[in-house]
């Protein structure tokens, strides 16, 4: 988190709790592991055995005000010692997280929904339709792809797709022109991620809802996008095609997919999710993490990552 540096005292400070876990030291110490938010940037915490208070009860999503604590780093990256600490009354709201600007949330909607042309009148038709279901869009216009990795804000979920977007066109009209169906990785790509809307809800940060964590993303998507295609009496080849790239469009089973991307369209669809995905996830780590004299830094998801030196 670049507004503290290591030495620097903590004091009165709010964070907002994005995960909790009680540990023990091999001596049988119990301590607590934790990882605050402010805004969009994020740190790591520990509670030593002679701080925990049980009387204070620490839970994912609420504020959590570090009374007295001190700055620090662990194999190289910042973290919070905390002292004394404390639970707020207070909700967890946008204070602790950086929204989109709601102007770029709608001029990349447009682009995607209003701007963008189809060949085939089906495609047409089914994107017309869910873009006309103002449920839909508001959630849409609020929602993030990702509790962590990566665009993990207000406003997260329109710019992920916007990226994705403006990469798999950019392929699917120029580079692989007259080789793929660019009706269908364009509207596949738009909707990839639809399915976040129901799988995420946001309380000060975004957290899994139920139907997250039974059913997931990827297949409350295709149920959307399989309602609307039958809504408009889409032809059966096209809708399945579009089903086909969003329920392969995490790549691998171990990666969530339901299938493995069997055609050229949804193998694009897969690569131009990743690319946003990914650059964003370093991104994010880059900006947030300390750095070593070198300029490097390590992330569980991304490995060893370096920016240099300013």
């Amino acid at each position: 988190m670049a507004k503290f540096k290591d030495g620097d005292g903590v004091k009165d400070e709010k964070f907002l709790v994005s995960s909790v876990e009680m540990k023990e030291t091999s001596k049988g110490q119990p301590y607590c592991n934790l990882q605050l938010k402010q805004s969009d940037a994020s740190i790591s915490a520990k509670i030593w055995s002679n701080s925990l208070n049980d009387k204070v009860k620490i839970e994912q999503g609420k504020v959590l005000v570090v009374t007295s604590g001190k700055i620090d780093s662990y194999k190289g990256r910042q973290q919070i010692v905390i002292s004394s600490y404390a639970i707020s009354e207070e909700e967890a709201g946008e204070e602790f997280t950086s929204p989109l600007p709601k102007d770029k949330v709608e001029a990349m909607i447009n682009e995607m929904f209003v701007g963008t042309q189809y060949d085939n009148p089906d495609i047409e038709k089914l994107m017309a339709a869910i873009y006309g279901d103002p449920e839909i869009m508001d959630k849409f216009r609020a929602g993030s792809p990702s509790m962590t990795n990566h665009h993990n804000y207000p406003g997260g979920l329109v710019e992920h797709t916007w990226e994705a977007f403006c990469t798999a066109k950019f392929w699917a009209k120029e580079v692989f022109a007259n080789r793929v169906d660019a009706d269908i990785i364009i509207a596949a790509t738009i909707l990839h991620d639809i399915g976040c809307i129901y799988a995420y809800q946001f309380e000060g940060e975004f957290l899994k809802s139920t139907n997250g964590r039974l059913i997931d993303h990827v297949y409350i998507g295709a149920t959307i996008v399989e309602k609307y295609a039958l809504l408009v009496g889409c032809d059966e080849g096209v809708s399945r095609h579009v089903l086909h790239c969003i329920l392969s469009h995490m790549g691998n089973l171990e990666w969530g997919a339901v299938v493995q991307p069997k055609t050229l369209e949804a193998q694009l669809v897969h690569f131009a999710d990743m690319v946003s995905a990914r650059i964003k996830g370093m991104e994010q780590v880059l900006e947030n993490q300390k750095l070593d004299p070198l300029g490097f830094t390590y992330s569980y998801t991304y490995g060893e990552l370096y920016r240099g030196k300013d």
